[in-house]
């Protein structure tokens, strides 16, 4: 009778200790050290820049370049929190910031990035929801890449964002 019982109170310590190390926000992805995937995805309709129409995701625009992809909607909470930091990032001309529009209506993208500033030079559209599965899951953002032999991926996960 005492032996199943110190058992579960070991199993259960074990537990206690273990959900309580670590910082639950820094999930790990099972795509760092990968390529990142070769997803074509169309351009948002109407979204210009300087009068010419914004282009879509090409795999070819990571190749030696630093790129910040962000997976958003306008119905995402945490994606109108962060857009002032993609603001400022866009800015930076070391990087190229590129946006996949996850599951939205065209004018609601339109108006949430006329509403905080367009900081991507690429926006592509995710219209069905597999290309932010195949970027590692519903459940991260930030990934920072160099499409170069030796290329990096830098992935910050939060819970309740889109991407």
């Amino acid at each position: 009778m005492a032996l199943p019982l110190i058992a579960f109170a070991a199993l259960a310590a074990i537990f206690w200790f273990r959900l309580g190390s670590g910082d639950p926000s820094r999930i790990p992805s099972a795509l760092i050290g990968h390529p990142a995937p070769q997803t074509a995805l169309p351009a948002l309709d109407g979204l210009t820049n300087n009068g010419a129409q914004v282009p879509g995701l090409d795999p070819a625009a990571f190749k030696g370049k630093v790129s910040v992809v962000n997976v958003w909607a306008s119905w995402c909470i945490p994606c109108h929190d962060e857009a002032p930091l993609l603001t400022e990032l866009g800015k930076d001309t070391r990087l190229q910031v590129i946006g996949i529009n996850y599951k939205d209506s065209p004018d609601n993208a339109r108006r949430f990035l006329g509403r905080y500033g367009n900081p991507f030079g690429i926006v592509g559209v995710d219209g069905n929801g597999r290309a932010a599965i195949e970027w590692g899951g519903l459940w991260r953002t930030g990934d920072l890449h160099r499409r170069t032999p030796g290329h990096h991926r830098l992935q910050d996960g939060r819970p309740g964002h889109p991407g």
